[in-house]
């Protein structure tokens, strides 16, 4: 059974005093297109149910009135046994991507996404020294790649509700220009794609040198990205933004 107040039954068109269900809840939200926040939901509910660690939900619910980001708060025992989950909807003011439908969208979603895995990854084990592997020091080198591997996941998933699926290879590309910035970009997605399979390998794991490597070269793509990403975007203000310059000149005079 799910209990509710009428502004949160409202982001699902339910009316106040609605007696509902889960799969009420998951029936109306399946309309959306856009369904990661559910399962990501879920999948922390199943896990705190066994008091197993679970990591935030990334993904977002849009609704035609706003968006919402999903937070699993509480888990209450009752004194009969039973368990209730507390669920907040907080509200975001982050856009799905397809409301921008141009170049500017696509490349600033992007550079958002390079600005988070820049402080949430790179930063955050920039300091990172080799791990002991052998006997009983194995433990801290596989903490750190299920760290790394989740901080990974918690932006590709915050990617993905945004919209992301829209960005293939060829549409981030074509976001560029020149020859030679589009080998570049190339070669940065050939090379995220090649260290992200070793970060995510089960078989066999990453070593300790494998993933100092990693964070090598991780730091490398995110840098070389940023710097095309940002100076392209800068070209695409300068020439097809420059039309409100005389416009802006006039006022001001």
């Amino acid at each position: 059974m799910v209990e509710s107040e009428g502004a949160s039954l409202e982001l699902f068109s339910f009316l106040k005093g609605t007696g509902l269900t889960w799969r009420d809840i998951v029936r109306q939200a399946q309309k959306t297109p856009d369904t990661r926040w559910l399962r990501e939901l879920q999948r922390s509910i199943a896990l705190a149910s066994n008091n197993e660690r679970f990591r935030p939900v990334q993904a977002v619910y849009h609704t035609q009135t706003g968006s919402y980001q999903p937070q699993l708060s509480k888990k209450e025992v009752r004194i009969d046994g039973s368990t209730r989950f507390h669920v907040h909807f907080v509200d975001t003011v982050v856009a799905p991507l397809s409301e921008v439908q141009n170049d500017f969208g696509m490349l600033a979603t992007l550079l958002r996404l390079g600005l988070r895995f820049r402080y949430e990854v790179i930063e955050r084990f920039r300091k990172l020294s080799r791990c002991r592997v052998g006997g009983a020091n194995t433990a801290p080198c596989a903490d750190l790649v299920r760290q790394l591997c989740e901080a990974v996941e918690v932006i590709e998933n915050d990617a993905l509700s945004r919209g992301a699926e829209k960005m293939d290879r060829d549409a981030v590309m074509g976001l560029f220009e020149s020859d030679e910035d589009q080998a570049a970009m190339a070669d940065v997605q050939d090379s995220w794609d090649e260290a992200r399979a070793v970060l995510f390998s089960q078989d066999p794991p990453p070593s300790s040198e494998d993933l100092v490597r990693v964070l090598a070269r991780m730091r490398v793509i995110n840098y070389t990205f940023m710097t095309l990403g940002t100076r392209r975007f800068h070209e695409l203000v300068r020439t097809r933004w420059a039309d409100a310059t005389p416009a802006r000149e006039a006022l001001a005079a």
